[in-house]
């Protein structure tokens, strides 16, 4: 029998080779996507509330070793793409809650949202990484490109995707890899120089280096890897001495603020009973405040429009902050009846403003799908399916029809409204008259104190780019007092309602990135891809080939 069965083995083992061979190939084509993924969720763990930048100094580390080892543009792409996945899985789960919470109407479309949410931000890093890997080809001299990718490719291929994300219409500012290094990181000084993008560019070429380091060590250069290697902590250095600089100046007198938390989770915000007792609060909140303070509200504290209000409601409010020489910052929605448009605003009442009537600071920046729906002539019926949210047709102001600061008992304010914050590169944020940032805000959508934590960091971080304070109340959580160094002044717990008041020293001027913004960082990023491309065709021997 074994005479007979021996043959039929021997052909089996013969067979069965060439698929053994073709299994370990796609396995090894395969295990570099399966690393970038954690990679890139370790790069999650750096951000608020975590804070392990150890964790993300790995990933990014071994994420500039395995894309300076990738053989083909495509290969380079699949990995910056599993990686940009990894991030924004591990990262922004907390986004669930939001999908959950407005697909009401339509469960089912919770999970495909959520995976084209992920699939869509990682796209930018799949395609900046396919042209990272087509500028510098490896056939030019392995170690040389190793290097060059890991140094130079790398750093910009990733800056300017997360500038892809963060720019535009439907630019979302999570998870972008400066802002893990607020308040306190040791990259945090240099952010009022490059700002977030730039920060996060430094963090990746500091990373680059380590990985370049690594790979001279591997050919025994064991001189140049050092030298290769001092370079971070020579520039994480030079970060302590900008962090002690006071780039703006000081006023000489405080501002008294008190910023309200509501506290009404989203489900309930909406509710006509809760809208009437929330206004009877806030004619409380007025009039029991004290003389020259300056009250800011979160953002749409009211559901009903400014122009729709009651007239002797609103009379009444004015009076009552006219008797204590006070002024509100009131987030509100505002309408234009003449064309039909609502907008998210930032509403100054009070006997400081400069107009008989209150200003009005029209939100810019709208949260796609929920505050403004893409496309909606052509997916109205399906936006009407999924969709349950309310207030998801506002509009954006036109070129030169907003207020760009406020005025408050004598003091120029900057408004941003919630995630306005993170555009620091546009709007009144960089203007150097203004002596604070006013940014009414709700992190009631997500339901996650994850995500409450890592919009007070993004808001930190914005403290930071412009030298400003920022007084920020939140509905539900976290209401604060930012410093121009991106410090906590004060803070309300999360989930409660109350009452933060603080005396705040507002800061005129600018920072070096106010004054020049992210075409810097964009220049910079720019010129390293082409001295890259450059340095990908030179053919010319070379020590480090």
């Amino acid at each position: 029998m074994d005479e007979l069965t021996a043959p039929h083995a021997s052909a089996w083992r013969v067979a069965l080779r060439p698929r053994a061979r073709q299994w370990l190939i796609a396995a090894r084509h395969a295990l570099p996507l399966l690393l970038a993924a954690p990679c890139g969720g370790a790069l999650a763990l750096a951000f608020a509330p975590w804070s392990l930048r150890w964790a993300a100094a790995i990933g990014m580390v071994g994420m500039a070793a395995l894309f300076s080892v990738a053989p083909s543009p495509r290969r380079a792409a699949g990995i910056g793409l599993c990686a940009g996945a990894g991030l924004m899985t591990v990262g922004t789960t907390w986004i669930i809650h939001a999908i959950e919470g407005g697909t009401s109407a339509a469960p089912w479309a919770a999970a495909p949202i959520l995976a084209a949410f992920v699939l869509i931000s990682a796209l930018p890093y799949g395609l900046m990484c396919w042209l990272g890997g087509w500028l510098v080809p490896l056939e030019a001299g392995i170690l040389r490109m190793r290097i060059v990718r890991a140094a130079l490719v790398l750093p910009a291929a990733w800056t300017l995707a997360e500038w892809l994300r963060g720019s535009g219409p439907f630019a979302l500012p999570w998870m972008l890899t400066g802002t893990a290094h607020v308040p306190d990181g040791v990259l945090a000084g240099w952010m009022p120089v490059l700002g977030m993008f730039g920060t996060g560019w430094l963090a990746w070429t500091l990373a680059g280096g380590f990985a370049c380091a690594y790979w001279l060590a591997r050919q025994r250069r064991v001189l140049a890897a050092a030298v290769v290697a001092a370079l971070p902590p020579a520039v994480l250095g030079l970060s302590m001495p900008l962090a002690s600089i006071g780039w703006t100046t000081p006023e000489p007198f405080p501002l008294h603020v008190r910023l309200w938390q509501t506290n009404h989770p989203q489900g309930e915000k909406w509710n006509r009973t809760i809208a009437d007792a929330t206004a009877r609060e806030l004619v409380d909140w007025v009039e029991h405040a004290p003389p020259h303070s300056v009250l800011l509200t979160p953002e749409l504290a009211m559901i009903d429009p400014w122009q729709m209000l009651p007239a002797d409601w609103t009379d009444h409010l004015k009076q009552a902050l006219a008797e204590r020489d006070n002024t509100l910052l009131l987030g509100i929605p505002g309408a234009d009846i003449a064309t039909h448009r609502l907008f998210n605003t930032l509403t100054a009442v009070g006997p400081h403003a400069r107009e008989a009537e209150p200003q009005i600071y029209l939100k810019e920046r709208l949260a796609v799908f929920g505050e403004t729906l893409p496309a909606k002539t052509l997916l109205g019926r399906l936006y009407a399916r999924a969709f349950a949210w309310p207030l998801q047709d506002l509009s954006a102001p036109e070129p030169g029809e907003n207020t760009p600061l406020l005025y408050a008992d004598g003091h120029v304010l900057a408004a941003a409204v919630c995630f306005e914050t993170a555009f620091t590169r546009s709007g009144a944020q960089r203007d150097a008259r203004a002596a604070f940032i006013a940014n009414p805000s709700n992190d009631a959508w997500f339901s996650s104190s994850r995500y409450q934590m890592h919009a007070l960091q993004i808001t930190q971080a914005a403290a930071l780019e412009t030298g400003k304070p920022i007084l920020r109340a939140n509905n539900v959580g976290y209401t604060a007092v930012i410093r121009p160094d991106g410090s906590l002044q004060s803070v309300l717990p999360s989930s409660v309602a109350g009452e933060l008041t603080a005396d705040v020293i507002g800061h005129t001027g600018t920072t070096p990135f106010a004054r020049v913004g992210e075409p810097l960082i964009i220049g910079i990023c720019c010129a390293g891809l082409l001295l890259a491309w450059r340095l990908g065709r030179c053919r010319h021997p070379s020590s480090f080939d």
